[in-house]
């Protein structure tokens, strides 16, 4: 198993972390593009909305007799020809694009984003976050901390999301209102968020319930 350092919550050293072999996993942008594309689907919202002629009001009386008048017939005022009528072909609320992604493609793919976010030492991993973070300025201290450590070479603060185990859920708190960071558990980590953010903060216990989600 690859070795990488692992740090304290004052950013120093504190020895060495094993990780588990889906951090050497090939990139594969073909993948990550297709469950990206996915994912954004499932979360957009369809606002554009015409009236099709079954729902445009009015019409319920034909506009003149089929015959005698010296006019096209018609059968209603609702039809698309008429102005004021149904719209036909228009964008409407009912369209779906969502688009199926089985759990291991959207594995493989977290699994390939972490493996190059490691590569470009853009994951640092902390043995643990202990209650005095659940202040949202000690929180701030200790991710500049990490990450100026890590790259002192960068400017800070890049965006980053840390990743917590279940038993260190209540330091989401601390982290609500911190502007660049966002913080969650590593159960929930998902790709969209690994690719939206800089670095990414692992605490050790975090990584062991990652490990149980990606079944490595």
């Amino acid at each position: 198993m690859e070795k990488t350092k692992l740090y304290n919550q004052e950013g120093k050293e504190n020895g060495f972390i094993e990780l588990p072999a889906f951090f050497a996993t090939p990139y594969n942008g073909d993948l990550i593009a297709q469950v990206m594309s996915a994912l954004s689907n499932q979360t957009r919202k369809l606002s554009a909305h015409v009236k099709g002629r079954g729902e445009v009001s009015g019409g319920g009386k034909k506009p003149w007799k089929q015959k005698g008048t010296g006019r096209a017939r018609h059968g209603s005022t609702r039809s698309p020809i008429w102005v004021g009528g149904g719209v036909t072909f228009g964008p409407d609320k009912k369209r779906n694009y969502e688009v199926k992604v089985n759990k291991k493609m959207k594995a493989k793919a977290l699994k390939s984003v972490l493996s190059q976010k490691l590569k470009d030492q853009e994951i640092i991993f902390v043995d643990s976050l202990n209650s005095e973070l659940l202040k949202t300025k000690t929180a701030a201290k200790s991710i500049d901390a990490l990450l100026t450590v890590a790259h002192p070479q960068k400017k800070l603060r890049s965006t980053t999301l840390v990743t917590l185990a279940k038993s260190e859920k209540d330091m989401i708190r601390a982290g609500r209102n911190l502007k660049n960071a966002y913080f969650d558990m590593a159960a929930n980590l998902s790709l969209l968020p690994l690719l939206n953010h800089k670095f990414l903060i692992m605490t050790k216990s975090g990584l062991e319930e990652l490990k149980t989600v990606l079944k490595d």
